[in-house]
């Protein structure tokens, strides 16, 4: 006898490493001390988004470190917010909005890349009191 064949695991193809030109900039959500936070669509799916494009040129060496750990954190924060809690399947610190989830104090980064000239944050877009928040500036 012969044992049956094991069905293959289904793997996701990886997504393919995002680029400024995937994005078409609407407007301007605000400016801060280390970027300006863009409406977004994205070139492939329409869905509006909010960017952080912070310049490298405009970055002194010593607030790199910064940038990278704002990177660092709110990576953690919305891969934590994403986890489920454990009751009834529900998410941690979720209050809802547009399908994406937020919380009631940060906004989810998506994702994150850099170029030579910039470093780019991609978040859930944020309708609050008929503003857009994409995060802070």
């Amino acid at each position: 006898t012969s044992t049956p064949p094991r069905p293959r695991a289904r793997t996701r193809p990886r997504p393919r490493p995002r680029a400024a030109s995937d994005f078409r900039p609407l407007r301007v959500l605000g400016r801060g001390g280390h970027g300006t936070v863009f409406l977004v669509a994205d070139a492939h799916t329409g869905r509006r988004l909010a960017m952080k494009v912070v310049a490298k040129n405009g970055l002194r060496l010593r607030e790199y470190p910064a940038v990278c750990a704002e990177q660092a954190v709110a990576r953690a924060l919305s891969e934590d917010a994403a986890k489920p809690s454990g009751r009834g399947g529900k998410r941690d610190g979720r209050v809802g909005g547009e399908g994406e989830g937020r919380t009631g104090w940060f906004v989810p980064l998506l994702g994150s890349f850099e170029d030579t000239d910039n470093f780019y944050f991609v978040m859930v877009r944020v309708l609050y009191r008929n503003r857009h928040f994409g995060g802070s500036g």
